[in-house]
């Protein structure tokens, strides 16, 4: 997917309970997610929870995905490791195990989701 907007509701004072939302591009149509921050220990770790939009609440268990994002010294550097969890998105298994063979043997055809949040957290001021 393609990060194409994200829109806070307040600060970037993030803390578990924020909440914002993010705009992807997935096989040319755009999705709207919610998102709340699940777990935040800064500077180590994020943990932050995705629902469709539009999703009512009847049916929103079981259309979340999570995202854990952990930052860990490296030599002198970071390494950041993303890890998603799918298994309560709504995405039929035949389709997640697709999504996984993709991600393991496929090669990028673009940037790569971590490289772009790179370049804006460089940009970032402060």
């Amino acid at each position: 997917p393609k990060l194409k907007s994200c829109k806070t509701f307040s600060t970037w004072d993030l803390r578990r309970g924020s909440h914002y939302e993010v705009t992807y591009e997935i096989g040319g149509s755009q999705r709207e997610l919610t998102v709340e921050v699940m777990q935040y220990e800064r500077p180590r770790r994020l943990r932050n929870m995705y629902c469709e939009k539009h999703m009512t609440k009847a049916v929103s268990w079981q259309c979340k995905m999570f995202e854990d994002l952990t930052l860990t010294a490296q030599g002198e550097g970071t390494l950041l490791k993303q890890d998603i969890t799918i298994e309560h998105s709504g995405i039929p298994p035949a389709w997640r195990w697709l999504i996984w063979f993709i991600f393991h043997f496929g090669k990028p055809t673009g940037p790569r989701y971590l490289d772009n949040l790179k370049k804006l957290v460089e940009k970032a001021p402060g």
